[in-house]
């Protein structure tokens, strides 16, 4: 066959494809189940808790660490996020709800497909204390994909946020 190839181009064959690196080999010889497997049962998103994800999207509450949570509502005419701190009444506490809200909230809104006016209602801090929130809010939505802009914070203390809409919201979706 490559006698004949030679023939036919005038050149000795060429190397159409490399072999795999050793990672490449490992993940495709040692991988269980294999990465090319084929999920034959009737119920895979049940087994993975897939649709345990789904239905905590559709709850307002999402969870926090150190107990704290937040609230995520589509309303006709914007995304309410309020946050709270839990049973946890030290000092920073609401700094650290905030913080970790922050980094949570583009998540929430990608995986909701939310957009548009989302008014972000804080757990109260002082004012000197708003700087590093918005900077971890900005932060947190830069390396996010969907175009969004930071507006700041208003005059009652909540931070005011344009998000590009990309998509149906997932309620719609899963609502018809």
């Amino acid at each position: 066959m490559a006698a004949a190839l030679a023939r036919s181009t005038g050149a000795a064959p060429l190397l159409l494809e490399a072999a795999p690196g050793a990672e490449a080999r490992a993940l495709r010889d040692w991988a269980d189940p294999a990465p090319d497997a084929v999920e034959t049962e009737h119920e895979p998103f049940e087994r993975l808790g897939v649709w345990d994800h789904v239905e905590a999207l559709r709850r307002p509450r999402v969870d926090l660490p150190g107990g704290a949570w937040m609230t995520v509502e589509a309303t006709s005419a914007m995304v309410a996020v309020d946050v709270n701190t839990g049973d946890d009444f030290a000092k920073g506490a609401a700094q650290n709800a905030n913080i970790a809200a922050c980094a949570e909230l583009p998540r929430q809104l990608r995986l909701r497909g939310l957009g548009g006016l989302v008014m972000l209602d804080l757990a109260p801090i002082k004012k000197g204390a708003r700087q590093g929130v918005e900077s971890a809010l900005k932060r947190a939505f830069a390396e996010d994909a969907v175009e969004t802009h930071v507006a700041g914070w208003t005059p009652l203390g909540n931070v005011e946020i344009s998000r590009k809409r990309e998509r149906r919201p997932l309620s719609e979706l899963l609502d018809g």
